[in-house]
């Protein structure tokens, strides 16, 4: 389980594209290893605030939704299968989607593992790869289309699903005790 605070001052998005906030995450699937390159498969975890296929939910206070392979690209419905593996909750410190001034958003995210083939109770634990990224767009909701602006922050790689080119992704060592 992950907690992260992103302090942002204008938390939302829209349908458009990189015009939204949102934190992208390649977590390599260890079940499924490329035979040609060794590399274990790239797994995306997308959550945002794009509501690509869903323009309706562009209004004040709509929550970010789950992308990629255990989220949906079509509407915000997920099976009890998908929530299993990935789940999150956030609190937006203002409100979502609108103009006014926000100060932050916070996440609590869970991530099963033991899903992509982790096994972190081995006597010597195991090594989770990953890389990650935070989306921020701001200014989208004040009625200037000149002030918008886009930005993304990123540890190891910029993108989540296409990254088997990045074949060191971080590491994070973990075991139970």
């Amino acid at each position: 389980m992950a907690w992260i605070e992103i302090p942002d001052s204008s938390v939302g998005g829209n349908q458009d594209w990189a015009r939204w906030d949102g934190i992208l995450m390649n977590v390599r699937d260890k079940l499924v290893i490329d035979p040609l390159t060794k590399i274990a498969r790239s797994t995306e975890f997308f959550y945002t605030w794009w509501y690509v296929n869903i323009p309706t939910y562009v209004v004040p206070g709509a929550p970010p939704r789950f992308i990629g392979r255990y989220g949906n690209f079509a509407d915000t419905t997920r099976t009890p299968e998908q929530m299993a593996v990935w789940d999150a909750r956030t609190i937006v410190d203002g409100t979502s989607n609108d103009a006014g001034r926000d100060q932050s958003w916070t996440v609590e995210m869970r991530i099963a593992i033991d899903s992509l083939g982790y096994d972190v109770t081995q006597t010597n634990g195991d090594i989770v790869m990953l890389n990650f990224s935070i989306w921020d767009c701001d200014y989208l909701f004040e009625g200037n289309p000149a002030a918008v602006n886009s930005a993304r922050t990123y540890i190891q790689s910029s993108w989540g699903n296409t990254n088997y080119s990045n074949g060191n992704p971080i590491r994070v060592f973990g075991r139970l005790m």
